[in-house]
């Protein structure tokens, strides 16, 4: 039972990788540090079970007997080790202690309730596994110094029987138990599509920025490799189920990178493409409006010659100007730096309060490139911002195109010195002063956490801390430390 567990636990850290194209590459110290807290999870967190054991789909009797059992499994470690294509799993001291309770339903008699014991201790556990694609299978399998106590305490016969069949038992456990251990590693399919409702893990505040008020992401095993001392799972994810396959019905191997990778024992560094952070910035809603500003026409913010031109036509107006999101961000990993790509629909129009008149001064689509900074601070994740480019899209004006210099001029110079230090302003107070605390809850060393910056795809590192794990602490933990979700999509468009 415990063998059937760690490789239960091995084939699920197998299946739960996500990402349009996720590779997981784990080392083998950092990774059994994961088995034995998972482990440890498992064992301490009661789970029950129903199992319907019959001789036929319909048979003619009813059931025979019904069998409840508590069962408890103990270990003093558990270490696992990664050989080219090969991992080896080993564990100490095993102890499995089962308590059934049997009711006989032998029509028309009944032989009452009967208490069976059943004590399994085992030295050592060792076993190893080839991976092949998706598929693993089973290389040895050895069960140490097996010891098999079986009693019942109602019934001397039963309680005889049991006696007599714990020694041939405990004499062929090894024979009998790791080709059940083989055949349920055979019968596991890695490749198979599963999926994950963001709904589950997305904070409340967030759900209604999405174009799917129920989200949901699909992951499946595309390559596992075992290298010495690290192995790596590559996953595909997409948002549509359809596009796992291509044209012709197959698995499709298009797709995006996430990267878990242990560079030491102890340390664990998780890598995502630049395209998977795109995949779901394209699952939001990006109509929102996040500016809306006054600018008088004497405004310092307006070029010297724009300003003076405009003051000679009235000293009382001014521009009302609104910014909205015109779709998704761009996010681009290269030359060690990240680029974001952002697009706005700028609507720049003239007021005169004099008259009470307003007109179209410009309307165009703005195109901001800047690089962001991330960092972390003692576990906080802070993020600058840096202007690198502009560009603009006219799309109506209220001047002739002989004017055109003018106009840019004059947009130019509100970006700069207004609309770029506003979006900046917003952005690091969000990313670099309240910045994302990761919490020592969720089993890291918040102190220890680094940034990463590959082609085309972004990491972070740091040194694993299990002993401080606690998954639903650290999913409040990490909910609690997003950003308000009306600071970031502030004003909807109806």
């Amino acid at each position: 039972m415990y063998i059937v567990g760690v490789v239960a636990l091995l084939c699920a850290l197998h299946r739960c990788v996500l990402s349009s194209f996720i590779s997981l590459d784990v080392g083998s110290g950092a990774a059994s540090q994961l088995i034995r807290e998972a482990l440890h999870h498992v064992l301490t967190t009661p789970r029950a079970t129903r199992h319907t054991l019959a001789t036929h789909e319909r048979p003619l009797l009813a059931s025979l007997v019904n069998v409840v059992t508590v069962n408890r499994v103990a270990y003093s470690n558990v270490t696992l080790r990664f050989y080219p294509d090969t991992v080896r799993v080993k564990a100490s001291n095993v102890r499995v202690e089962s308590v059934s309770n049997v009711s006989a339903n032998v029509w028309p008699m009944s032989f009452g309730d009967e208490i069976v014991n059943v004590s399994v201790q085992l030295g050592d556990v060792e076993m190893a596994a080839r991976l092949e694609g998706y598929s693993a299978r089973i290389l040895s399998c050895s069960l140490r110094d097996p010891l098999v106590d079986a009693s019942s305490r109602n019934f001397w016969i039963t309680d005889r029987i049991l006696s007599l069949a714990s020694r041939p038992l405990q004499n062929n456990f090894q024979r009998i138990v790791c080709p059940i251990i083989s055949r349920y590693i055979d019968s596991i399919d890695s490749n198979a599509i599963k999926n994950i409702s963001l709904e589950e893990v997305i904070p409340l505040q967030y759900r209604s920025v999405f174009n799917d008020s129920e989200p949901i992401l699909f992951y499946r095993i595309n390559a596992i490799s075992i290298a010495e001392r690290h192995a790596v799972i590559n996953a595909q994810l997409e948002w549509n189920e359809t596009a796992m396959f291509g044209t012709n019905g197959a698995f499709t191997t298009n797709g995006t990178d996430v990267e878990l990778e242990w560079d030491t024992d102890e340390r664990v560094a998780v890598w995502i493409d630049d395209v998977a952070i795109n995949e779901m910035l394209d699952q939001i809603e990006w109509d929102f409006q996040w500016m809306e500003e006054q600018i008088p026409v004497s405004s310092p913010a307006i070029p010297l010659s724009s300003r003076e031109f405009l003051t000679t036509l009235c000293t009382s107006c001014y521009f009302l100007l609104n910014v909205w999101a015109k779709g998704p961000p761009v996010i681009l990993a290269t030359n060690n730096s990240i680029v974001l790509e952002k697009r706005d629909r700028l609507n720049l129009r003239v007021v005169n309060p004099d008259r009470n008149v307003t007109s179209v001064f410009v309307s165009m689509v703005l195109t901001i490139n800047a690089e962001l900074r991330p960092t972390f601070d003692s576990g906080t994740l802070r993020t600058q911002v840096q202007l690198l480019d502009t560009n603009v899209i006219m799309e109506r004006g209220a001047f002739p195109p002989s004017w055109s210099f003018f106009v840019q001029d004059l947009m130019r110079g509100m970006i700069l010195e207004m609309m770029w230090p506003e979006l900046k302003k917003q952005i690091e107070e969000l990313t670099y002063g309240e910045g994302i605390r990761l919490a020592a809850s969720c089993g890291i060393d918040p102190k220890s956490i680094q940034t990463l910056i590959g082609e085309g795809r972004l990491g972070v590192s740091a040194c694993l801390s299990l002993q401080k794990l606690k998954p639903q602490q650290c999913a409040n933990d990490v909910k609690n430390a997003l950003p308000n979700a009306s600071k970031l999509f502030p004003k909807r468009r109806k």
